[in-house]
């Protein structure tokens, strides 16, 4: 079974997944979030990353764009902390579903976690560095869902 983590870096802002489990993940999902930032809403979304074999990681591409008007980061690697900084002060702790496939088709489900004292500390002025988030043990699910809606 693959046993995936998220971790987030910083300068520039990236998100990683890393298949620390014995076996090979074909899929992983990590659902995206929405925010409100001035006045408008928002939405970040994360791209699936395939064939991640143990104890390899894969860079998500992701998109931050505005749902309320044609405005979108042509590099959100410059905006991901932010982005998540508003979405934190808007929710709270961010639960963020995160769904691995094996090469069999078996489907699992974790949460993975955002926010916290520990993610202020992180972004905070200090220099360059990484930060895991807390992704929970995974369980076997269905399938993993199409079209993956973002919170909020």
């Amino acid at each position: 079974m693959p046993f995936v983590q998220v971790r987030m870096y910083r300068n520039p802002d990236r998100i990683h997944v890393e298949n620390v489990g014995p076996g090979i993940a074909s899929k992983v999902l990590l659902q995206g979030f929405r925010y409100t930032y001035n006045g408008g809403r928002w939405k970040c979304t994360f791209e699936p990353a395939t064939l991640l074999p143990p104890r390899q990681f894969a860079h998500l591409g992701m998109s931050i764009a505005s749902e309320t008007s044609s405005q979108h980061f042509e590099d959100p690697s410059k905006a991901l902390m932010y982005a998540l900084q508003y979405a934190i002060q808007e929710y709270g702790i961010i639960r963020l579903e995160v769904y691995t496939q094996d090469i069999l088709g078996n489907s699992y489900k974790a949460y993975t976690s955002i926010g916290g004292p520990h993610f202020f500390e992180f972004v905070g002025p200090k220099p360059a560095g990484d930060y895991l988030t807390q992704t929970a043990q995974f369980a076997q699910t269905k399938r993993i869902p199409e079209g993956l809606q973002p919170i909020g």
